[in-house]
């Protein structure tokens, strides 16, 4: 079975975490602006309420590394859920549109998370322990490869395997945004590579989902399986569901049976291929192209 991108995990997960654990408030980097606006705020505070939030500020600081990091990227995908619903109602969300919005997020996570027939509908903490489970082997996954790839070295592998969930979503987005960025940088324009890196992990994510859904498949793998005028209007869908590359090994996958056999590679290793996780298909058939045609 393919493995669902990081990206979707993480984010259902935080935004599962996010709705169903209302008690937790995150905290949220402060740029200067923002800063000098919450100062002006602060003035204007009774001491009973900023004193209430001076111990707010002291329990944040007396978590461990781990669970900042967990309070923190809750606190950047509500942000990320603010700025789209304001983007597609145009107009700044109200709070109980946010809301509305949150719950309806966590019901699609649902849905799209599988359940043997007959299962019961799981709790809200079994739904949590799920996606976070999804997420663990998403990201053990990911991880393992950059090392086979040698990507990474075998110490930089033992000290993100080390880290708590958080930490190691925080470095592997990191990695999957310079792994990405990497794909684009051979079919995209210098300029807009450089925007790229100017991009969090999360935007560079949805800008390289929507240049696959353009362009197909990003790297060498894109020019040597190009998209069809017929294959764009196929992956055309409201909702994203399959995710963009599932889509397209299933539309293109004869075109990459094709491909695979032209380069002698044998049968068996292209079924592993074309049937394993789908977000390593991408990397794996750039290199293979990358290394055949050096030779």
């Amino acid at each position: 079975m393919s493995l669902r991108p990081i990206v979707a995990l993480a984010a259902s997960m935080l935004l599962a975490g996010f709705a169903l654990r209302p008690d937790v408030r995150p905290v949220a980097d402060i740029d200067p602006v923002v800063f000098r606006a919450n100062l002006e705020r602060w003035q204007t505070l009774p001491e009973p309420e900023r004193e209430a939030l001076r111990e707010r500020y002291a329990r944040f600081c007396d978590l461990t590394p781990g669970e900042q990091e967990a309070l923190q990227q809750r606190a950047d995908m509500l942000a990320r859920v603010r700025g789209k619903l304001a983007q597609r109602q145009g107009h700044d969300a109200t709070p109980d549109e946010t809301a509305a919005e949150l719950v309806r997020l966590v019901e699609r996570a649902r849905r799209a998370a599988p359940l043997p027939p007959g299962t019961p509908e799981p709790t809200d903490a079994e739904f949590l322990a799920q996606m976070e489970n999804r997420t663990r082997r998403s990201v053990a996954a990911f991880l393992d490869r950059l090392a086979r790839r040698g990507d990474i070295t075998p110490q930089q592998l033992a000290h993100l395997r080390a880290q708590t969930l958080p930490e190691q979503l925080r470095d592997a987005l990191l990695l999957l945004k310079s792994e990405q960025i990497n794909l684009c940088s051979e079919t995209v324009p210098a300029a807009e590579a450089d925007e790229l890196m100017r991009l969090p992990p999360l935007d560079v994510a949805s800008r390289a989902d929507r240049l696959r859904q353009q362009r197909g498949f990003l790297g060498r793998l894109g020019t040597a399986v190009p998209l069809t005028e017929d294959d764009r209007k196929s992956l055309a869908t409201d909702d994203g569901e399959p995710e963009i590359r599932e889509r397209l090994r299933d539309l293109k996958g004869p075109d990459l049976r094709d491909l695979l056999s032209r380069k002698g590679v044998p049968s068996e290793q292209i079924d592993a291929l074309l049937s394993g996780p789908v977000n390593a298909l991408e990397g794996d058939l750039n290199d293979l192209l990358a290394h055949s045609g050096s030779r």
